[in-house]
């Protein structure tokens, strides 16, 4: 990838962390990919709790993309093979694929905050977080 691809540094570094994430967990929460090879890359981690956080919230929100704009995401960083061959099971050019990357970068920045925000909020009307008098 070159800077001027339109992609978001840190969310693409975000990006492959989730795919890391992914892999390690099945792609479980409603991905489509049945298993993610580990051979191009992307290897199970430790991963630190917080980070799990992070992770879980980017799953969500990946989840909130459009159809075209989720799909592209899960191509691009789960699937396999060149980005030629990634655009064309997404059914599009090369171009269009990093240009959906992009768009969807831009959403997720968005709604990770949301999705974390909401998490906080869960967390702070659970039944656990409240002391029994």
């Amino acid at each position: 990838m070159k800077a001027d691809d339109g992609m978001i540094e840190s969310m693409h570094a975000r990006l492959q962390r989730w795919a890391a994430w992914a892999a390690r967990h099945g792609l479980t929460r409603g991905l489509w990919y049945a298993r993610c090879r580990l051979d191009g890359g992307v290897s199970p981690v430790a991963i630190e709790a917080a980070v799990e956080l992070e992770l879980s919230d980017t799953d969500r929100a990946i989840t909130r993309l459009p159809d075209d704009l989720g799909t592209a995401i899960k191509i691009f960083y789960l699937g396999r093979g060149t980005v030629e061959q990634r655009a064309r099971d997404c059914g599009c050019h090369r171009i269009t694929l990093y240009a959906r990357v992009a768009r969807a970068q831009r959403r997720l920045m968005l709604i990770v905050v949301e999705v974390a925000a909401e998490r906080k909020t869960w967390s702070a009307q659970s039944i656990f977080a409240h002391k029994s008098t």
